[in-house]
């Protein structure tokens, strides 16, 4: 069986990443000729690679998606030269794997009557009259093989059909044209011609999976041995959570555990392309971990905890946290006056027989940040720890209101989820001794009383992602950024990390006045940037981040979060009503606050005395009560004066 293979390559930097060699090397093992096209640019060192993994390959602007690619390449090859081969093969970058050997999966369909066939189906649905808003050229949404692999047989392949539909193709100028006028154009005017495809993948997911290929890419991995798995089932960035459920997660449980494929090409190529928030919520990157019990105990790991103390009145909070950590641990704290100094060598004095402790004193300019990089960078930097624990005492809001425990739970939620016992630090430990590309654990945001605003994440000042934009540049950092997407960074500045995931933070040589003057803003500045940028640096280096949190916390997190979305759900019922999936009900509800976004204040008029006086005799939540039932009364939307 003489086969010529055509690989279609695409990345918005040029960048070829390690899955790519691994495919085309795999590819080569069943074809005599391998072609790869590439649209866009192209780095140098993926020309190398190209050179070495193709017997040719060649760069063309990047129009026309798949389809003119494929078309160029055929062209290239030369029509009279194909005529030299049994079968095509057209594959692109879009697919992992192959996961099993390919020769297994020609040969699983050597015995298939059809004249193409492909790995996945996308079924039939005459329901469907459009596409994104487009008008479908059939009326429906045909029954195809997705394009991402085809192989086209020597019957089609020598057919004046296959000719004439790639000579005349029409322009595609979009993701949504290739959908429309590729897959189904090619199908139904083979079909039509007689010719017969199969797929792979077979049709047992029908009614089953909306998308197969990523609802149903852990059964079609696992119990049907498709050799690829899409990049989609990872991240779609036009799919829904509602669906996916924790498949990519359980694909990559079953490869680690029953194929031979190394996980770390996907998280190489997900970790460069996929915005921090996605890969956390299609990944489920969260970790709950027990508190009275060990899962294991790490031996040989040299952790070193880094303690910033301010506020030395609230330290003895601290204590069984510092006491969580394994015998041997080295600790470094810094503080800023030789008092305080001299008051945390005093309460420390009883854990000296377990920790090395070292006192230093820092400015008090840039807080914890500033502790952190400069104070403590030869400890990152020293190459002696393979994980650090980073801590600093919080009060929070708990300084600025008359509620303390405001700010106490912030604070609690950070260290009760950081090193709460130890057993629950051993858990920590364990966690990135098995998840050898974790880089930083952080406790989850708070939701309590006015923190409320951070569910979920936040960039909190319109300032911060500039700023981190900026920063990240600086350090030579790219990672996908999205002001409406925020990372999962450590909010309280409390965190695990491995040194190595955070180096070009600490390589940076920072000084004190780099940082704002006491008393300095709480957000807006260079602390709160760099507090956002811990986790996206350690993504930069190819290690992604995680929400970690104890079991006793979880319970509190999930009653919580159920709140919420309870609330939330019942505000989207009551005003676009129940839709089939939470996503666009969402949508819906946006678009009826948009529509409601004119603002509709009480009338203006001229200010007479009388209104002067009344409004400086009464209180203002009076003023402002009475304000509200006058404009119930006339029907006006309630707007708050300054």
């Amino acid at each position: 069986m003489q086969r010529v293979g055509v690989f279609l390559f695409y990345d918005k930097d040029g960048i070829v990443d390690g899955y790519i060699d691994h495919y085309l090397k795999e590819l080569r093992k069943v074809t005599e000729y391998l072609v790869v096209v590439v649209n866009g640019k192209l780095t140098p060192e993926g020309r190398e690679k190209f050179s070495k993994l193709s017997d040719d390959f060649f760069v063309r602007e990047n129009v026309g998606y798949d389809v003119w690619a494929y078309h160029d390449a055929l062209d290239y090859i030369g029509w009279d030269e194909l005529k030299k081969y049994d079968e095509l093969i057209l594959a692109n970058y879009t697919l992992f794997g192959p996961l099993y050997p390919l020769s297994e999966a020609f040969a699983a369909m050597e015995d298939k009557k059809c004249d193409w066939w492909g790995l996945h189906r996308r079924y039939e649905n005459r329901s469907i009259t459009t596409y994104f808003g487009k008008p479908l050229k059939y009326g429906y949404l045909p029954e195809v093989t997705l394009s991402n692999f085809w192989v086209i047989r020597k019957k089609l392949l020598h057919s004046y059909e296959f000719w004439h539909y790639w000579a005349n193709i029409p322009p595609i100028s979009s993701y949504i044209d290739a959908c429309l006028y590729h897959e189904p154009t090619f199908t139904m005017t083979m079909c039509d011609a007689g010719y017969t495809f199969d797929t792979f993948d077979g049709e047992s997911q029908r009614g089953v999976y909306r998308t197969p290929t990523i609802q149903g890419a852990y059964d079609q991995i696992s119990r049907l041995k498709v050799p690829f798995v899409r990049k989609k089932a990872f991240y779609d960035p036009n799919g829904t959570l509602d669906l996916a459920s924790d498949v990519p997660q359980q694909i990559f449980k079953y490869l680690a555990e029953h194929t031979e494929y190394d996980c770390d090409l996907i998280w190489e190529n997900l970790l460069r392309t996929v915005n921090q928030y996605d890969l956390k919520n299609w990944l489920n990157l969260n970790q709950i971990l027990p508190m009275d019990y060990s899962v294991a105990k790490p031996a040989h790991t040299a952790i070193a905890v880094i303690f910033h103390a301010f506020y030395i009145d609230i330290m003895e909070r601290y204590l069984h946290n510092i006491a969580a950590f394994p015998e041997g641990t080295d600790f470094f704290f810094t503080t800023d006056t030789e008092e305080k100094k001299a008051e945390l060598q005093k309460l420390l004095l009883p854990y000296e027989n377990r920790f090395q402790i070292t006192y230093s004193l820092v400015e008090n300019r840039g807080r914890d940040v500033s502790a952190l990089l400069i104070g403590c960078r030869d400890v990152v930097l020293s190459k002696k720890y393979d994980l650090i624990c980073f801590m600093h005492d919080k009060k929070g809001l708990g300084s600025q209101s008359a509620y303390t425990n405001i700010g106490q739970s912030f604070s609690d939620c950070c260290f009760e989820n950081i090193a709460p016992t130890a057993d629950y630090v051993n858990n920590v430990v364990d966690l990135f001794n098995r998840q050898t590309k974790l880089g930083i654990a952080v406790p989850p945001p708070p939701k309590n009383a006015d923190y409320y605003k951070i569910i979920g994440g936040s960039w909190a000042s319109d300032a911060n992602y500039p700023n981190v934009q900026k920063l990240l540049s600086q350090l030579n950092i790219s990672v996908p950024l999205d002001p409406q997407k925020p990372p999962v960074a450590p909010y309280g500045t409390v965190f695990w990390f491995r040194p190595n995931a955070l180096l070009p933070l600490f390589e940076r040589e920072w000084r004190y006045t780099d940082f704002p003057v006491e008393p300095s803003a709480n957000d807006g500045e260079l602390p709160q940037a760099i507090e956002r940028a811990y986790s996206l640096i350690a993504q930069g280096r190819g290690y992604y981040p995680s929400v970690v949190m104890s079991s006793s916390y979880a319970e509190q997190e999930v009653t919580r979060m159920t709140e919420i979305a309870h609330t939330y759900v019942d505000l989207t019922m009551k005003h676009v009503g129940c839709y089939h999936f939470l996503h666009i009900a969402t949508n819906q509800f946006s678009k009826v606050l948009d529509a409601q976004s004119m603002p509709i204040a009480v009338p203006q008029k001229s200010p007479n005395v009388l209104k002067r006086v009344v409004k400086a005799c009464l209180p203002r939540f009076l003023w402002e009560f009475l304000r509200k039932i006058r404009c119930r009364i006339k029907g006006w939307t309630y707007i708050p004066e300054n």
